[in-house]
């Protein structure tokens, strides 16, 4: 025997995710996965926006030495990046 079917509610649009739930998302995401891709994606995307934000500022000091300070941040965070990049293809540094 069929049981009647209850009315369906109206479902409520979707509101847009707020950067604070999208981070939440994210670390949920992350807690996850024991993959240490995920992480090292994550921390690669870091750099690089680390990495533009110091180039930008370059631009932006005029003292010599705050430049050549910034300037050499950027170098090393490429460094860090390229590492980054070797280990996502299993270069034999890694191996």
């Amino acid at each position: 025997m069929q049981q009647p079917q209850q009315p369906q509610q109206p479902q409520q649009p979707q509101q847009p995710q707020q950067p604070q739930d999208q981070a939440r998302s994210q670390a949920q995401a992350a807690e996850a996965t024991n993959d240490p891709r995920y992480y090292a994606a994550n921390i690669k995307r870091m750099l690089g926006d680390v990495q533009t934000h110091v180039r930008d500022d370059t631009r932006r000091v005029g003292d010599q030495q705050a430049r050549a300070l910034f300037e050499t941040t950027a170098e090393v965070l490429g460094g860090l990046i390229k590492a980054y990049e070797d280990y996502e293809r299993r270069a034999p540094a890694w191996q």
